[in-house]
C-alpha cells in the first residue's frame, strides 16, 4: 500500500508500507508517540488523515514543515518533523488510492513557500483550512 511521507525541507515523496500497524507509522514518522491532525477540509473531504509526531514541536523545533493557514491568510499551526499522509476506510488507515494521492500531491505543491528560520531558508508547504472541523486523536507506545 502507498502513503506520502513529507520530510522537512524535502519534497514529499510516495512511500510503499507492507502494513499500517503503529510499529511502521513510528518508524516513518522516527517518533513514539503520534497525533492524528484532522482539521484541513479537503484532506478530510477525501478520507485522507495527517499522522504526525505527537512531541514534534518539542523535540523538532527548527524542523518546521507545513504551515496551516485559515481563510484570513493568518497562521493557525505547524506541522513539524516528518509528517505522513494516510487513507482512512471507517476508523482504520489504509494506503492512499491514486486520486488521494493526486489531491495530497496537488495541495502541497500548489502552496509551496520559503521562510526564513535561525538564518536558514526552509522549503515549506502552506495547507489552507477553510473551517475548523475534525479532532485530533493521540496513539501512544512504548519503544522498548
Amino acid at each position: 500500500m502507498e502513503v506520502i511521507l513529507k520530510e522537512p525541507n524535502k519534497k514529499q515523496k510516495i512511500v510503499e508500507v507492507d502494513n499500517l500497524k503503529l510499529k511502521t507509522i513510528y518508524n516513518l514518522l522516527k517518533c513514539s508517540s503520534i497525533e492524528c491532525f484532522g482539521y484541513v477540509k479537503k484532506l478530510q473531504e477525501n478520507n485522507i488523515d495527517i499522522v504526525l509526531d505527537e512531541e514534534g514541536k518539542l523535540t523538532y523545533k527548527p524542523q518546521l514543515n507545513i504551515v496551516i493557514e485559515n481563510d484570513e491568510q493568518k497562521i493557525v499551526d505547524i506541522l513539524v518533523g516528518n509528517v505522513l499522509f494516510v487513507g482512512v476506510d471507517g476508523e482504520d488507515w489504509v494506503g492512499l488510492n491514486k486520486e488521494q494521492i493526486d489531491i495530497v500531491n496537488s495541495l502541497l505543491n500548489s502552496n509551496m513557500s520559503y521562510m526564513i528560520l535561525d538564518n536558514k531558508i526552509i522549503n515549506t508547504s502552506i495547507l489552507y483550512i477553510y473551517s475548523i472541523g475534525g479532532s485530533t486523536s493521540t496513539y501512544r507506545i512504548d519503544k522498548k
